[in-house]
Order: structure tokens, then sequence, then C-alpha cells
């Protein structure tokens, strides 16, 4: 397996004690699940397409870390590192919000919790006056304006970070805004 130093510093960032909100009961479990990318012991987790037109369901993707809630999805996240085309950014969020429900580390089905929220973190690119980084926001708002149209049934929300690994760990603003983030949907 392919060393992502990102992927490993992001999945250091997110932890239970972080996000989780102030009052939130102790009677309803939250886990988070990562990939090999972002944690070594870390387990793959597919997401799945349904319906009842199809008697097995058919995978599409597999992810980087998922966060439950209560034995289903609440949160998930995508850590790019390389391939920030926009096809990629696009293909990832869309692929995943045709799923509907997720495997867990022992094999189990379970559905989503909607509003799940989707985050894209997407590593900086070395170029100093690359173009990149704007195209990525103009991606992000291209995204949230389909989530709010009024045929969207709100079962998705959207944010996408992007930056260098110092910005996301440590005291990293990004990292913190982050776990902010996540914090403030699961109070939802």
């Amino acid at each position: 397996m392919a060393d992502h130093e990102f992927h490993l510093a992001i999945g250091e960032l997110i932890k239970p004690n972080d996000i989780e909100p102030k009052d939130f009961p102790k009677s309803t479990p939250l886990i988070i699940l990562k990939d090999k990318a972002c944690d070594k012991g870390g387990h793959t987790i597919p997401l799945y397409s349904s319906s009842a037109s199809v008697e097995t369901p058919i995978e599409l993707c597999n992810v980087d870390m998922l966060i439950e809630v209560g034995g289903k999805a609440k949160v998930i996240v995508e850590i790019e590192e390389s391939n920030v085309t926009p096809v990629h950014i696009f293909g990832k969020f869309f692929v995943t919000a045709l799923s509907s429900e997720y495997g867990d580390n022992e094999g189990n089905r379970k559905p989503f919790s909607p509003p799940v929220l989707f985050i894209q973190i997407l590593k900086a690119v070395d170029k100093p006056k690359s173009l990149k980084p704007s195209q990525w926001d103009r991606i992000a708002d291209s995204i949230r304006s389909i989530l709010i149209s009024p045929l969207h049934e709100k079962k998705w929300e959207y944010q996408l970070f992007q930056g260098s690994k110092a910005e996301f760990v440590g005291d990293g603003s990004k990292g913190k805004l982050i776990t902010s983030t996540i914090k403030e949907h699961l109070e939802q």
C-alpha cells in the first residue's frame, strides 16, 4: 500500500472527542470508520446502491471515512491527495450521492441518515500561481447549487476544504474548521 501521509493526518484529526456535540446522548453510539489510508488498522468502507428492482445491491465505491451515529451514516469524508480534476471531484460526490447503504467493519449493510454531510478534502497543489484552488471553489459552489434546488430532497450537504497538511494538523485552522463543521452537523 502506498504511503498516504495526507490521509493519515486527516485520519488523526477526526476523533470522537473532537466531533461529539456537547449534549450528545451517551446511549447513541458514535463510530468513526476509517479505511487503511486514514488509519493503518482501518477497513474498506463500501457504499451500495439498492432498490426494489435489484435483488443484490451494487457496490459503487469505497470511501475514506464514514461517521456513523446510532447505526446510520451521518458524515462521509473523501480525501484527495493527487487526483483533483473536476471530473474526479464531481464524480466522488455524485457516486456517493447515488448510494443508499454502506458496509460496516463486520460486513453488515446499513442505511444513511439524511441529511448526510459529504466533506471533500483536497491537498493543495505546490504551484504558487495555480488556478486549481479557484476552480475547486467553483466546483463546490456548483455542487451546493444543485443541492439547494427545489427538486432536491435535502438528503445531502456538501463542504469542500483545501490546503496543505500543515493547515489541517496541530493548531491548523482548517483542521479545527473541519471538526467544528462535523460537530455542528451532528447537532442537527
